[in-house]
């Protein structure tokens, strides 16, 4: 019985874990908090949208500073409101400075080590 509980304790805990992690990825009440945040105006499936995750994820890792980076899912009604309202589609980064106010718009991404001078200026910038 301990044993069986023990096995169940391990994927209900990772999936608990997950949630938390994808709610915090995807809440943007960050933005105009008083850090700079980065945005990602994300479709799953499309692949320049995959491909600039992937290339942000990259970027993050090297950086040595924390820059809160959000994902905004264009197939969500919240993500098409949000992207309608900037006027943005899918595969763009969103830079925000601690205001809430656009600091910059990135059509298409970039490469990882360019997002990267992107992000770490962004987060200089905005000390």
């Amino acid at each position: 019985m301990v044993i069986a509980l023990a096995i169940l304790l391990v994927p209900v805990t990772w999936l608990i874990m997950e949630v938390r992690s994808t709610q915090m990825l995807t809440d943007l009440d960050i933005i105009g908090s008083g850090e700079p945040v980065v945005v990602q105006i994300h479709e799953p499936g499309f692949e320049d949208s995959e491909r600039l995750r992937r290339d942000i994820d990259a970027a993050r890792s090297r950086m040595s500073g924390e820059l809160a980076f959000r994902v905004v899912n264009i197939d969500t009604s919240r993500g098409a409101r949000f992207a309608y309202e900037y006027g943005v589609s899918p595969a763009t980064v969103m830079l925000f400075d601690a205001r809430g106010e656009v600091a910059r718009v990135i059509e298409g991404g970039g490469s990882a080590e360019d997002l990267e001078a992107t992000f770490t200026a962004h987060l200089r910038g905005a000390k």
